[in-house]
């Protein structure tokens, strides 16, 4: 069992804000907007790429309601080193990342704040429909034979930890979450990197309400990130083996 003072570690924290496209009322998409937005960033986020669809370190589930709401093919992403962060846009998306070692929401939220400022300024999207914070936890290394119990409160229904070898495991809930109005998504599993085995511990609150906040006011936006981010880390307490949280 890895060192409980060294766990649970926040290794990626996203906000994910969604857009209407014009095919559902929302404005029209300027190209313009990459190119400006880097513009006024390149100085904070030097690197400069593409994808197809937003991008997160430890893919362990993929949001794939909010995904299939994407029109068009193209993400830009910009990245820094340091703090290790990253902003992607499309023509109805707007993704913050902040990347391991994860500086602190004060900082996480300050450039959630200015993204969604800029963004607003430059491609004029609207409301978003849809949107929220994701956190993503490593609980540590496990080896061949380990016991869920050790990292989780959620426990299969049968345990041969410590006689057989656990190649993986999965767990997914969906829970309705009242104060802010949204679902989280609580995913946990074995993640495999470069040889090496940890537990994941993926965290994901979205709303599909958001668009009734009064987004011309920066001082609610910065409440319902509050409580958002409240709820994630109460989550992640509730989620671990008592020990593990103290």
């Amino acid at each position: 069992m890895p060192n409980k003072s060294e766990y649970p570690q926040l290794i990626e924290a996203v906000c994910q804000l969604v857009f209407p496209s014009p095919e559902v009322g929302g404005p029209p998409w300027d190209p313009s907007v990459p190119d400006r937005v880097y513009e006024r960033i390149r100085g904070e986020f030097p690197n400069r790429s593409a994808a197809h669809k937003p991008e997160i370190a430890v893919p362990l589930v993929q949001r794939d309601k909010v995904i299939g709401n994407l029109v068009g093919p193209d993400i830009e992403q910009f990245k820094r080193e340091e703090p290790p962060s990253m902003v992607q846009i499309g023509r109805n998306i707007l993704v913050i990342n902040q990347l391991e070692p994860y500086s602190g929401w004060s900082d996480f939220k300050d450039l959630i704040i200015q993204m969604y400022r800029l963004f607003g300024e430059l491609a004029h999207p609207g409301n978003p429909f849809n949107g929220g914070i994701r956190h993503i936890y490593t609980l540590g290394e496990a080896g061949p034979y380990f016991m869920i119990g050790e990292y989780l409160k959620e426990m299969p229904p049968f345990d041969l930890a410590g006689t057989h070898i656990l190649l993986s495991f999965y767990q997914r809930y969906e829970i309705s979450i009242e104060d802010p109005t949204g679902m989280l998504l609580h995913t946990s599993g074995l993640y495999t990197t470069n040889g090496s085995r940890s537990v994941i511990l993926d965290l994901d609150f979205t709303s599909d309400v958001v668009q009734d906040l009064a987004w011309g006011r920066e001082d609610v936006f910065a409440t319902w990130l509050d409580a958002v981010n409240d709820r994630l880390i109460e989550a992640c307490a509730a989620s671990l083996n008592p020990e593990r949280s103290q």
